[in-house]
């Protein structure tokens, strides 16, 4: 498994010292963000009951999932918008922008 599965010593030394926020929770909230962008299903699942277990709430969980999905359709929201500007102006060709 990957190290954002696993909380080391470090990372904790680091926490306690004061010279980080990327927490444990931090990390299950990034990592359940990234498993949902890349729509890996078992990624999700694991940590889903990782953050569960680290007692991250159902609403933090919702927070990283809508930024997350924000995140993944903008791409698609611009090549949609490419599309309509394509078939929508035959005088102007999107490169020429």
């Amino acid at each position: 498994m990957s190290s954002i599965h696993r909380s080391d010593q470090s990372d904790s030394d680091e926490v306690s010292n004061g010279r980080t926020l990327f927490t444990p929770a931090v990390k299950e909230l990034v990592a359940l963000s990234a498993a949902l962008a890349c729509n890996c299903e078992p990624c999700l699942r694991y940590h889903y009951r990782e953050a569960k277990k680290l007692g991250i709430s159902d609403e933090d969980i919702r927070a990283a999932f809508d930024l997350a999905l924000a995140v993944k359709q903008t791409p698609a929201r611009n090549a949609q918008e490419l599309a309509e500007r394509l078939l929508g102006s035959a005088g102007s060709r999107p490169e020429d922008e």
